[in-house]
């Protein structure tokens, strides 16, 4: 069916919405009380009344948008949806353009062809000529309230049903439907993530979040799905306004299946590796022919490594930080030569005698951060700063860019990256990441072990200043206790947590709420799962911007 039709009753309705957030939907109250845990886990004390960042107009990804077309439809229903996700502009933030005419008309005809398939998978919309409007109505109610992840207002229920009406005085009931679920799939409130009535600039003030807003923002963060029954029960019942209710469903979450997936894309994320793309190096770890599958078994293997300590209780954010022991599959055991480790468990290999400490020593990160150049301690060392420690790198001067010095391809990276710390226009950013770049001097382009490089031995010491404070090392296991055991870097692990969670930068108002997240997750008992959670007490988390003139 053409949806020329379906435009003219829902283009206008898109725009107004998503460029004015003039749709009123229903937002409840929430307190700000109890700070005690169920689980005895000491929560984060109350801020100050600090300001809130801005709110950033945020599509679904596309697989948030899978998942909750898989949950609202059934399994399979997101096979073949092409959905203009969000865009990256950093780490964990996406852009918050709402797009113009062109992409709203293509997004609808994706929401007409998730109507014509809703008809066809949904129980009560198989027999659509028995239904009235009364049936209609109900229905309109109940999806829209998982659609939307909240209830809908009278007037919106009124707005679909005019839709459903305006269908079937054209055609017949079931276009009538076809027209009520585009409108219902194409609505910025299906599409975005969006916290009633804060589609504007902040103003400094802020408001909590109502208990739906809460469900929403939980479950995308926690699951990357929307809010499953429990959630939507919490919320109907108000049991989403204390941190102690919010701190219990975050725990029940991070639980799952979905939860323990969600944490671990997380890392995947944040060390850079959802996918380690072919390099040299990577070729030599097994052989050129069977280069891409080593790159899947590596990331495989790391992200196993992960849930193991997420699945573990006993394994703390230090240990995730500096343990030598990795998961290793038969297939890449095989490839990768396991014999140089000691076999601790199941599909567990104690690397300690390669020097590797910790996630940030695994094949598929370094292989992640590496070339066939000499880039490979810049790369590694300038990533550390930026997504480990939060000292970033600043820009390099015009000249530098403009003609940047080549290294000797015949030395060693340590003594090639010379000529970039000898060189003053070079040296402001290599004195900051070279440092931390040569300790992980001891594996190749594609994380392989190695103790020579080009006929010389490779020469892991160094000293690094991270935020004022200098540091020693040998090589990566003298490296990384000192840095897992630092504040400011729990404080960075924290804020791109916060980032990930929010799809926004930090904002210097929430430094409380930033500063005793990272606190409360600051013992080496906490287990990782703790970082998730802890996070979802804070005032950042359950606050929102409260716009002017609302």
């Amino acid at each position: 069916m053409s949806i020329g039709k379906i435009v003219s009753f829902t283009l206008l309705l898109l725009f107004l919405v998503a460029c004015t957030g003039s749709e009123k939907v229903n937002t409840g109250t929430s307190s700000s009380s109890s700070s005690a845990s169920s689980s005895g886990v000491a929560l984060p004390v109350e801020c100050n009344d600090e300001g809130i960042g801005a709110p950033l107009l945020r599509r679904l990804s596309q697989a948030e948008y899978n998942a909750t077309l898989d949950s609202l439809l059934g399994d399979g229903a997101a096979v073949d949806q092409q959905f203009i996700g969000t865009s990256q502009l950093s780490t964990f933030v996406g852009g918050s353009a709402v797009g113009d005419s062109a992409e709203v008309i293509a997004q609808l005809s994706v929401a007409n062809d998730l109507a014509k398939l809703a008809i066809g998978r949904l129980p009560q919309l198989q027999n659509p000529v028995s239904l009235n409007s009364e049936d209609v109505k109900d229905f309109i109610n109940s999806f829209g309230l998982k659609a939307f992840r909240r209830p809908l207002s009278n007037e919106q229920t009124e707005r679909y049903l005019a839709l459903y009406e305006a269908g079937k005085k054209e055609q017949d009931n079931e276009a009538g439907l076809q027209w009520m679920l585009t409108g219902l799939f194409g609505s910025p409130y299906f599409i975005y993530h969006v916290d009633a009535q804060t589609v504007t600039t902040n103003t400094g003030s802020s408001r909590y979040l109502s208990e739906y807003e809460i469900a929403s923002r939980l479950s995308y963060f926690l699951t990357g799905d929307m809010p499953d029954d429990t959630l939507f029960l919490a919320a109907k019942n108000g049991e989403l306004n204390t941190k102690a209710q919010i701190y219990s469903q975050a725990q029940r979450l991070v639980a799952t299946e979905d939860g323990k997936a969600r944490i671990a894309d997380f890392f995947l994320q944040w060390l850079g590796v959802k996918k380690v793309y072919v390099n040299d190096g990577l070729k030599r770890f097994g052989d050129e022919s069977n280069a891409e599958r080593v790159s899947e078994l590596l990331v495989e293997s790391l992200k196993q490594t992960i849930l193991r300590a997420i699945e573990d209780d006993t394994v703390d954010l230090t240990q995730l930080l500096t343990s030598s022991e990795f998961i290793v599959g038969d297939e890449l055991a095989a490839i990768w030569g396991v014999e140089v480790a000691s076999k601790v468990g199941p599909n567990t290999y104690d690397f300690s005698e390669e020097n590797r400490a910790g996630i940030f020593s695994h094949p598929a990160v370094l292989a992640a951060h590496a070339t066939t150049g000499f880039a490979t301690p810049s790369l590694r060392g300038g990533y550390m700063l930026e997504h480990f420690v939060c000292d970033p790198v600043p820009d390099p001067p015009q000249e530098v860019v403009d003609e940047f010095p080549m290294v000797d391809g015949s030395l060693p990276d340590r003594e090639a990256m010379k000529i970039h710390n000898e060189r003053e226009e070079c040296a402001l950013c290599h004195r900051a990441m070279d440092p931390l770049g040569f300790a992980f001097g001891n594996f190749d382009a594609g994380g392989r072990f190695q103790t020579m490089q080009k006929g010389k031995p490779v020469d892991t010491t160094g000293t690094a200043e991270i935020h004022g404070v200098q540091i020693s090392f040998s090589n990566v296991k003298d490296l990384m206790p000192q840095l897992a055991d630092m504040p400011e870097v729990r404080t960075c692990i924290g804020k791109h947590v916060l980032r990930y969670a929010m799809g926004r930068l930090e904002e210097a108002q929430e430094s409380c709420s930033i500063d005793q997240y990272a606190a409360n997750f600051n013992g080496k008992a906490e287990s990782v799962s703790e970082i998730f959670t802890s996070l979802v007490t804070t005032e950042t988390f359950r606050k929102t911007a409260q716009p002017s003139g609302r």
